[in-house]
């Protein structure tokens, strides 16, 4: 028990990293790969708000994380991708490439950030909560709650409000969402700037106890990836359900995997599952699967 509430806890991360993904795919189909340094960025200034002492500590810097990446992704879409409409998709991604490595450059270089590890510091520090004969830091119970909360609201969001109607017509089809009267452009920079937003809660988790922020969790952003191919890059609810599969086998396969495989082998398997699910159903667990329609 106490492992699965370790592996959901990571499964919540990686949920809100991957759905930071789908969000941008879903509305302009490009596969943002500077994600993962919008999320160490998001930790960053989470870290550097909380050790300022500021209003509200802890849940300030989660709201200041949110916002500020919520922005910088919101300028980046208007700022670059905006203006770069004809492009092909392969030359969208190498730039999102290209700003993931100016990106993760800029944070290595900034000595304050980079010296040590951080953490940012929260109101449960090392508190753990005893049920039973099973012990729960505290902080992954509240890092669990605060990503069911998060979801929900966004997931009601997209499906109530007329902003989530709106990217769903234009996830579908953007010249009909122009028909409509959609204004497809702001369409897209709220796609980014929510998951920028998701991003900064993301990267704040990731320096919260028993994490460490460092330069290297970058790539442990990344590694939320799998989780948003094998949910389906068009779902969100099959997006948070491989993130909480993979979450948990990546934690159980830690704990109980043989020495022979490698102390990381843990790392590799979660993209194992990916590849055996991927060869059943191509779609993933939620994704809409392609038909060619033939008429006649």
């Amino acid at each position: 028990m106490e492992l699965l509430v370790g592996g959901l806890t990571v499964g919540c991360i990686y949920a809100l990293i991957a759905g930071g993904f789908v969000l941008i795919f879903r509305g302009t189909s490009v596969m943002n790969f500077a994600h993962g340094s919008f999320v160490l960025v998001g930790g960053y200034i989470a870290y550097s708000i909380s050790a300022a002492g500021l209003p509200f500590g802890f849940w300030g810097s989660l709201v200041g994380a949110m916002a500020a990446m919520g922005v910088a992704a919101w300028l980046v879409q208007k700022g670059i991708f905006s203006r770069l409409g004809g492009l092909p998709l392969f030359a969208l991604f190498m730039i999102t490439l290209g700003l993931d490595t100016i990106f993760v450059s800029l944070v290595g270089g900034y000595f304050p950030w980079s010296a040590n590890p951080k953490e940012v510091g929260s109101p449960w520090g090392i508190n753990i909560v005893e049920v039973g004969n099973w012990r729960f830091p505290q902080a992954s119970l509240w890092i669990i709650g605060i990503t069911v909360v998060v979801v929900a609201a966004l997931a009601l969001f997209l499906r109530l409000s007329k902003w989530g109607l709106a990217m769903h017509v234009t996830a579908l089809d953007n010249e009909v969402a122009n028909i409509l009267g959609i204004r497809v452009d702001r369409v897209f920079a709220l796609s980014w700037m929510l998951a920028g937003c998701l991003a900064g809660l993301a990267g704040a988790f990731l320096g919260t106890f028993p994490r460490l922020l460092e330069p290297a969790t970058h790539g442990l952003a990344l590694r939320a990836i799998p989780a948003a191919i094998l949910g389906g890059v068009d779902s969100l609810p099959g997006t948070g359900l491989a993130a909480l599969v993979f979450g948990v086998i990546e934690v159980y396969t830690a704990a109980f995997a043989p020495d022979w495989l490698g102390q990381n082998f843990h790392i590799i398997m979660p993209y194992i599952v990916m590849f055996a699910v991927l060869l059943v159903r191509p779609q993933g667990f939620l994704g809409t699967r392609e038909r060619e329609v033939h008429r006649t």
